[in-house]
């Protein structure tokens, strides 16, 4: 079966958007396949997140669990979290809301174009002001989303793009140089970003763990409300 097929069990809610991407895309590897498809386990082959989607028999949970890479986080339906910690005993359990972007709600108008801009493919590795790990995150992210960039003396210096998309959904990230933080620059990046998704038809999703504090206190100020819920699992 193709794994776009699969996706398609899955409704484009904002907690299966993870799961939905790297099978959209063709990037997982699946195990424990039900014959109604409605139970199974994902493993991106891009990213270290596994997802677990209903109630697969325990061993291929436990499998997905063994095989990952050490930093792999493992999620499911929060409803399916103690099934789930079942299969893996010795891991930590937390949750996270997955944040919605009420439809009652105008997108946010894009910003001026001297305060704010999308990078175009490789640009990053022209910035030599950027720290490698940002430079890595948005080379791997212009393999499938727009970037988008807030200007400080003309400099880009906080990033949104999406570590997944769906039919109609993409997934917040956010990135901002440490001494450009507080200043509004995360807002007029995810602004533009948001803007560019929407003349898609595709609305932003942000997922933030419970323990997140500035995660979730800047959804809330972005305009985000709490949708949906997801148990997350890692390594202890």
């Amino acid at each position: 079966m193709p794994l776009a097929d699969l996706a398609r069990s899955l409704l484009d809610t904002p907690r299966w958007i993870e799961t939905r991407f790297m099978l959209l895309r063709g990037e997982a590897e699946v195990t424990g396949l039900s014959a109604d498809r409605r139970r199974f386990v994902a493993m991106s082959t891009r990213w270290p997140l596994a997802s677990v989607v209903g109630r697969p028999d325990p061993a291929f949970i436990a499998g997905a669990g063994l095989g990952s890479r050490p930093e792999v986080t493992l999620l499911c339906a929060e409803e399916d979290g103690d099934y789930v910690a079942g299969a893996l005993p010795g891991w930590e359990r937390t949750g996270a809301d997955i944040h919605a972007w009420p439809h009652a709600r105008p997108m946010p108008a894009a910003p001026a174009a001297d305060s704010a801009r999308l990078l175009v493919p490789g640009e990053a590795e022209t910035l030599p002001h950027l720290p490698d790990v940002i430079r890595a995150e948005l080379a791997t992210a212009f393999d499938y989303s727009p970037v988008a960039a807030s200007l400080a003396g003309g400099l880009p210096v906080a990033f949104c793009y999406a570590t997944g998309i769906t039919e109609s959904l993409w997934d917040v990230s956010i990135d901002t140089l440490e001494e450009h933080r507080r200043q509004g620059h995360a807002a007029r990046a995810f602004a533009l970003m948001a803007a560019t998704m929407g003349r898609l038809g595709k609305w932003p999703v942000w997922g933030a763990a419970d323990d997140n504090v500035a995660s979730r206190a800047l959804a809330a100020r972005l305009g985000f409300v709490p949708a949906e819920r997801l148990a997350l699992f890692e390594r202890d």
